[in-house]
């Protein structure tokens, strides 16, 4: 009797950062049948110290870390194709635009299945440069094999709006491993890094999480309950301003940036309310 070995899927992402798409990125390695699927991985972007990278070397996992400085570069798809070609990949699955158009692009060239997870709502990709938004746009309709939204509303937005064939687009929501949320005790920790109460976000610092809204609410807070604490939890190209903004505001000793943080489930466990000021999420 042969046995046949498990399909080698490639997970082609755009960075490795800390965010959801990687997230869900690493969740699917650490759940996949390994008897059905052999899971590598491949980010286009050079790793950074604060990765996920160790959580993925924890696993076992293949890694390829490219330093892309431009996504659709032929350096980017040479690398990138050789790998497939040498691994044997029978499956891309990509996440987010960069990864997105060069695992279409390959799949096409290469006669090779390409899965898309749709992380976020169509108008975000209309954000970005014309040209990505166009190669996002038109590689999902006419070259990935099929694609799956993150909700069942999002899956309707590309219906309507990319006009994706209904058959070709999936809704599977989103997961979250619960158990080191489940691990933390009932109500809020006695003791406890910063005094309450604390209101906390856990975002990357970009326009779309939209923590200058937060900030101002902030301190309309601050002015009634002094003793109030704002956790802004992540990094981002924006964390500049968002400083500068608490300090002309007046409240930078009750706004504490932690950097990234790797134990959510014990910031939460220390928060009062967590606040969410997103100008838009695909599952908020």
């Amino acid at each position: 009797m042969v046995t046949r070995r498990p399909l080698r899927l490639l997970q082609l992402v755009s960075t490795l950062n800390v965010g959801g798409a990687e997230q869900i990125v690493l969740n699917l390695a650490e759940r996949v049948n390994a008897r059905q699927f052999e899971t590598h991985v491949c980010s286009l972007s050079r790793i950074g110290k604060l990765s996920l990278q160790p959580a993925f070397e924890k696993l076992g996992v293949p890694l390829l870390a490219l330093d892309s400085q431009h996504f659709y570069s032929l350096k980017t798809l040479r690398t990138v194709e050789k790998y497939i070609r040498t691994q044997k990949i029978d499956l891309i699955h990509t996440h987010l635009t960069d990864a997105d158009i060069v695992g279409r692009v390959l799949g096409r060239y290469l006669k090779i299945p390409v899965l898309s997870t749709m992380h976020n709502m169509p108008h975000n990709y209309a954000r970005q440069r014309v040209d990505r938004y166009w190669l996002e746009r038109l590689t999902a309709r006419y070259w990935a094999t099929h694609l799956v939204a993150v909700s069942p509303n999002i899956r309707e937005m590309y219906v309507s709006e990319w006009h994706i064939p209904p058959r070709k687009i999936s809704a599977i929501n989103n997961s979250v491993q619960m158990e080191s949320f489940l691990a933390v005790g009932e109500g809020v920790l006695a003791e406890r890094e910063f005094p309450g109460p604390v209101i906390t976000n856990v975002a990357r610092f970009n326009p779309q999480k939209a923590q200058h809204i937060l900030l101002a609410a902030a301190a309309l807070v601050i002015e009634k309950v002094p003793t109030a604490h704002f956790l802004m939890v992540g990094k981002g190209h924006l964390e500049k301003p968002l400083r500068q903004q608490a300090q002309d505001l007046g409240i930078a000793d009750n706004v504490i940036f932690t950097g990234v943080r790797h134990d959510i489930p014990h910031v939460l466990a220390q928060s009062d309310i967590f606040a969410l000021s997103s100008l838009w999420e695909g599952v908020p």
